[in-house]
């Protein structure tokens, strides 16, 4: 609220999800017309009435508005904005307006009888919240990160059964004999690790787990410190080579980050794999994490379908797009420096259509040098890496944007795009278009 006669300074009293600093007036201190005759002041011109809680009634053709319930601070839910907002906006006028998650229940209903939205997207959804909605009339729709479907509104969640099976999958292509899972305490079985750690002990490997608990500090994966002592004693512990598997890129870097102060070497001695591609993770540990892809713009695409009409009204499983390779997970085999950097050279450069012969002259190896030494470390030739590598990055942007299939060719590495519809379906099975036919259904 503003304080007539303080100078220019603002005080805040209460908290207003809507506005640019979670700010809004104190109605019962400082009135409107008061705020209005304050800031005209300051500019030098009449009062006028700068705030307006009761709008108009939309015709047909005015701006469209829905309320997106969230964590606004979450690099994941701003890909679903992202997708969210990308999508009703391609098909008419929309306005979305982002509300905490951490607003009280009777402040979010205040700001929907303000806002009068067309459609209301939450990441989760408290039933008494649930009751209110309902007597709206009006599309919602719930876009969770983890849990279950709720039977309250349709569901749009993240394929947890699934993310499982693409990492025992990758890691068990890896040729590993011994296997880790890492999750945070819980009281209940998670679907994404318990799948991981049921076909790992199908296939007969050793496997490990750990639950990290919670303690009182700062540092953590969680909001607080994990036993830093603990967590480097069982990895210290673990058959060598092993590759863990964590349930999130958050675990992920904190398992990298205590390997290295403890002298344990990634990925020689440890391969690690989290979730979600985040790169405040990803990126922000040596070496840089291996990731599994999730498509979080492609969730909040099909809530704004389901909420203009496009799609039905249902509960939907999202699975993972593909394995993000990078340097800290890879093959139990010796080591190779030349191979690491044509490897890390090719992660970082797939874009611009890295053929062998770069690869050669950045390690200054033969052809036949080079194809010997790629298959000592990672079981594959280069140029089945570049591939590798290519058709990686395109699975993501089909199933991230809605960019047409020539320009995923081009930022895929591919020359034409009859080499990349090609090449696509000889790895995958389908053609591009059918894998983006396919996720979106």
């Amino acid at each position: 609220a503003i304080r007539p006669g303080t100078g220019g300074r603002l005080r805040a009293t209460i908290t207003d999800y809507d506005s640019p600093f979670g700010l809004r007036q104190d109605k019962g201190k400082t009135s409107q017309p008061a705020c209005s005759d304050y800031v005209a002041d300051l500019a030098g011109r009449s009062s006028t009435v700068i705030v307006a809680r009761n709008r108009a009634p939309k015709g047909p053709d005015s701006m469209k508005d829905a309320i997106f319930i969230c964590d606004p601070d979450i690099r994941i839910t701003q890909r679903i904005a992202v997708g969210l907002s990308g999508e009703l906006q391609k098909h008419d006028t929309w306005n979305i307006h982002v509300l905490p998650t951490s607003a009280p229940v009777a402040e979010v209903k205040q700001q929907i009888r303000d806002i009068k939205p067309d459609a209301i997207v939450v990441s989760s959804l408290p039933p008494r919240l649930a009751a209110h909605l309902e007597d709206l009339h009006i599309p919602v729709v719930v876009v969770s990160v983890t849990g279950a479907a709720r039977d309250l509104a349709p569901t749009i969640l993240p394929d947890e059964k699934a993310i499982g099976t693409m990492a025992a999958e990758y890691l068990l292509a890896q040729k590993f004999d011994h296997f880790a899972a890492v999750d945070k305490d819980r009281p209940g079985p998670e679907p994404r690790v318990e799948r991981f750690c049921e076909i790992v002990r199908k296939q007969h490997r050793t496997l490990d787990t750990l639950w990290l608990r919670k303690e009182l500090a700062g540092d953590h994966p969680f909001g607080v410190r994990a036993d830093r002592k603990r967590v480097a004693e069982w990895l210290d512990g673990l058959p060598k080579p092993c590759a863990v598997f964590a349930h999130s890129d958050q675990i992920a870097a904190f398992l990298i980050r205590t390997c290295a102060r403890h002298g344990i070497r990634v990925p020689e001695e440890v391969s690690v794999l989290g979730v979600d591609d985040d790169p405040l993770y990803c990126k922000t540990v040596m070496p840089n994490l291996a990731s599994i892809h999730l498509p979080y713009a492609l969730m909040g695409t099909e809530a704004a379908r389901m909420i203009l009409g496009l799609t039905p009204m249902r509960s939907l499983l999202v699975p993972p797009s593909t394995v993000v390779e990078r340097a800290s997970c890879r093959p139990p085999m010796r080591g190779d420096a030349l191979v690491d950097q044509a490897l890390e050279h090719l992660r970082a450069n797939v874009a611009d259509g890295v053929k062998v012969r770069d690869l050669q002259e950045l390690t200054g190896l033969t052809s036949h040098q080079l194809v010997y030494r790629f298959n000592i470390v990672t079981g594959r030739t280069p140029m089945e890496m570049i591939l590798r590598q290519r058709i990686n990055v395109a699975k993501r942007l089909l199933a991230e944007t809605t960019e047409p299939v020539k320009d995923i060719a081009r930022q895929s590495g591919f020359n034409s795009t009859n080499q990349f519809y090609t090449t696509f379906r000889n790895h995958v099975g389908m053609s591009p278009s059918d894998y983006r036919t396919r996720l979106a259904s």
